[in-house]
């Protein structure tokens, strides 16, 4: 799960069903609910959870929820728990607070980089994103409908020879974004080949949902919103917009000034509504 990659489930022994039903709960996969599996039941299963992007969305979306636990503060935060209500003479507190420079992890937290200022290479992306910003659900889809079917399947031909490279156009790609706004490299914490393989299904999965871009609003939404607890800042889709059509461009893959176009306004488009997603509870609270 932690790879961000649907599950096919099958079990019903021990905790097997209940682990499986919350599979099938939270969307990031099917639960077969049985011991013995047919092989066309796991054929049908698998080709569905590979073929429908919600499936990779949510899977994603669960991926992130993992890599953003702090298992150091948790293991900390439960241990000190135990010790303060086992201390009952003072001995324990005594030793926690001799020895707590020891469990400080702050240290192994990177400090945020100073933003690098390079306007040049995000302006085309940022005068994008605000011509294409939609404030709602029935704006994106008024908006995707501006992408042509032509514009939708060349980004579709454009992502699919992207996708047996993947593992080099994520590390131009990430490359390429640190070079550009190093303020966006204390947003990633986790291990980046992980990082990678999610960036690649999720882009997959709203690929595959261009032309009906409705059925993943919902995932959009939360995505946005996680987004910005994690802290991530308006002026961050425009770098990653530029790091993407760079690495596009870099790969050599036959990026036409069309392809180009077609992926700057699926970009436009898909970026716009998570900002405006984001941006939801500052205009509700005004």
């Amino acid at each position: 799960m932690s790879f961000g990659i649907p599950l096919v489930t099958a079990g019903l022994t021990e905790d097997k069903a209940d682990v499986n039903a919350r599979v099938a709960w939270s969307g990031v996969g099917i639960d077969l609910a049985t011991n013995e599996p047919t092989p066309q039941a796991l054929r049908e299963a698998i080709r569905t959870v590979l073929d429908k992007p919600n499936y990779r969305l949510r899977a994603s979306l669960m991926a992130e929820e993992v890599d953003a636990i702090d298992t150091r503060s948790q293991i900390l935060r439960i241990v000190s728990q135990v010790l303060h209500r086992s201390d009952e003479d003072g001995l324990w507190r005594g030793e926690v607070e001799k020895n707590k420079t020891h469990l400080n992890v702050n240290h192994l937290v990177p400090e945020p980089s100073e933003r690098l200022v390079t306007e040049g290479e995000t302006s085309d992306m940022k005068s994008q994103i605000a011509q294409q910003h939609p404030s709602g659900g029935r704006q994106m889809q008024a908006a995707a409908i501006r992408m042509t079917p032509h514009q939708i399947a060349l980004v579709r031909e454009s992502f699919a020879t992207v996708v047996p490279i993947s593992e080099q156009a994520v590390g131009l790609f990430y490359d390429r974004l640190f070079a550009i706004d190093p303020s966006t490299r204390p947003l990633f914490q986790g291990d980046m080949k992980s990082q990678g393989v999610k960036l690649m299904a999720a882009i997959g999965a709203v690929v595959k949902s261009l032309d009906c871009i409705e059925t993943i609003l919902g995932d959009l939404r939360a995505l946005a919103r996680r987004h910005d607890r994690y802290g991530v800042r308006e002026e961050h889709y425009a770098s990653v917009g530029a790091a993407l059509l760079w690495t596009l461009e870099e790969l050599g893959l036959d990026f036409t000034p069309d392809v180009r176009e077609a992926w700057t306004t699926a970009y436009g488009l898909l970026s716009g509504a998570m900002i405006a997603a984001s941006s939801e509870p500052l205009r509700g609270a005004a």
